[in-house]
């Protein structure tokens, strides 16, 4: 796992990415726990909600935790249902 400045500093080279993006793809890690699952709601739902669109290669928690960012954006419909 992560430790807190080492994520916060992920988040923002990842969000400051995205934004300047047309598409961000959110990917697995090798090892499982490495990021919260949190991690990938909050940079779906932020990216959504600045107009971007967001894909996201991902399974299990993480891949749950960036469809729920779909449902609480509301501008796209949830691949999970």
């Amino acid at each position: 796992m992560l430790g807190r400045h080492e994520l916060d500093d992920l988040y923002s080279v990842s969000a400051t990415t995205g934004l300047v993006s047309d598409v961000t793809l959110l990917t697995g890690e090798r090892q499982d726990g490495v990021l919260p699952a949190e991690t990938y709601e909050r940079l779906a739902r932020d990216l959504r909600a600045n107009g971007r669109t967001v894909l996201a290669d991902l399974a299990r928690g993480p891949l749950n935790a960036a469809a729920a960012s779909s449902r609480n954006c509301g501008s796209h419909p949830d691949p999970g249902n």
